[in-house]
């Protein structure tokens, strides 16, 4: 969530989810139960959700401020001074000024 706030993407996360802010734990082998606070877990992170993942990807794709080209995929990427050249799974490679690894998010260079 701290990475999407940077980005400006986390109102869109916030509108399509459900923000969580106790999880209850407990354990299969006893009666032993637990709460945490998740605002005290993660205070710089910003309010854990509940979203379903298609969801969230079709929001972001959504609000996405740059093309996306859903199926392919990044093989490696290396740095390159401040930017970031990445090998694609269609054969292709391209230049990037950023990458975020968990939606492989790649936002073209100027």
């Amino acid at each position: 969530m701290r990475a999407f706030t940077a980005l400006g993407a986390a109102t869109t996360l916030l509108s399509c989810g459900q923000a969580i802010s106790r999880l209850r734990l407990s354990s299969a082998s006893s009666d032993t139960q637990a709460v945490a606070d998740l605002a005290l877990v993660w205070p710089a992170v910003g309010p854990s959700i509940a979203i379903h993942r298609p969801r969230a990807m079709d929001s972001l794709l959504d609000w996405c401020p740059v093309p996306v080209r859903p199926g392919v995929g990044v093989q490696s990427l290396s740095q390159q001074g401040e930017r970031v050249q990445a090998q694609l799974s269609d054969g292709t490679a391209e230049e990037y000024e950023l990458s975020i690894g968990s939606f492989a998010a790649l936002v073209p260079a100027p």
